[in-house]
């Protein structure tokens, strides 16, 4: 379910909900801008930290398509010289 607090993020500026007690994206004290940092270890496990990521990534329009279990990264060519 989308969260409204994180509707008015900017590709530079933190949802107005963000504050030095905290950051919505993260749910804890550090930020998780998609832009500024994303989300650290700690959150590995955390579901709802992901979905407030990936929506964040949507707002500001950093998203991607999610990696299929069976698919392997691309990998990038090597420039020619």
């Amino acid at each position: 379910m989308p969260n409204p607090e994180i509707e008015d993020i900017t590709i530079t500026k933190c949802p107005k909900a963000c504050s030095e007690a905290g950051c919505v994206i993260s749910g804890k004290f550090y930020c998780a801008h998609p832009a500024k940092g994303g989300l650290q270890h700690d959150a590995a496990h955390d579901l709802a930290a992901h979905d407030r990521v990936a929506q964040a990534r949507k707002i500001v329009g950093l998203d991607r398509p999610p990696l299929k279990r069976d698919q392997e990264p691309q990998q990038q060519e090597a420039p020619a010289q």
